[in-house]
């Protein structure tokens, strides 16, 4: 009977142990989970002639995304901040900032909104609170790629639930888009083998 509760209590404790370990994926394999829509950390819109693109970088990513030597010390800067990549493009191709183009609103204006005024048109709601965005740094690609990137940065932001990312668009006519990311998604994303 002693032996018998024993070894219930050592495969419940190895159940246990097993369930809270986060698997690790090589840099090919993270960039590749963390990009697939299956696993809930992009997501991908459609809302009249635009396709809008949200996908949250863990600061693993970041790291996996370069060949970085101090990858320990690195991460725990990144992880002060949360990340995302941002992207809009029409549906049909074409040069995006010329879309619709008004006196107001038109290819040097726009260059000019969305390399220093981006950051106004993002916020996340979590719970109760409300994040704004510190930084939104815009690729600006020259007419070589007919799309809008941006890389956003938040303060660190607690995984207490759910996140929702949210752009208030100032150049389109496109409105509020918002983009769920789910609390579970956020907490079990795997670790990267370093």
């Amino acid at each position: 009977m002693l032996v018998n509760r024993s070894i219930l209590i050592g495969v419940l404790l190895l159940g246990l142990f097993g369930f809270s370990c986060k698997k690790e994926l090589n840099r090919e394999e993270y960039s590749a989970y963390v990009s697939d829509p299956e696993n809930g950390l992009r997501k991908d819109q459609t809302v009249g002639d635009f396709e809008l693109s949200a996908m949250y970088e863990p600061a693993d990513l970041i790291i996996a995304k370069r060949d970085i030597k101090d990858a320990k010390e690195w991460k725990s800067e990144y992880e002060t901040f949360e990340h995302f990549q941002f992207r809009i493009k029409l549906k049909e191709g074409g040069n995006i900032l010329m879309y619709h183009e008004t006196a107001q609103k038109n290819e040097v204006s726009r260059i000019n909104h969305f390399s220093f005024e981006a950051k106004e048109d993002f916020m996340i709601l979590s719970g109760q609170d409300t994040s704004k965005c510190k930084l939104a740094i815009y690729s600006r690609n020259y007419n070589l790629q007919p799309t809008i990137d941006l890389t956003l940065t938040f303060d660190k932001i607690e995984k207490k639930s759910d996140w929702q990312l949210i752009y208030s668009d100032q150049q389109f006519d496109i409105g509020k888009v918002k983009f769920l990311f789910r609390q579970e998604d956020l907490n079990n994303i795997p670790d990267l083998k370093l």
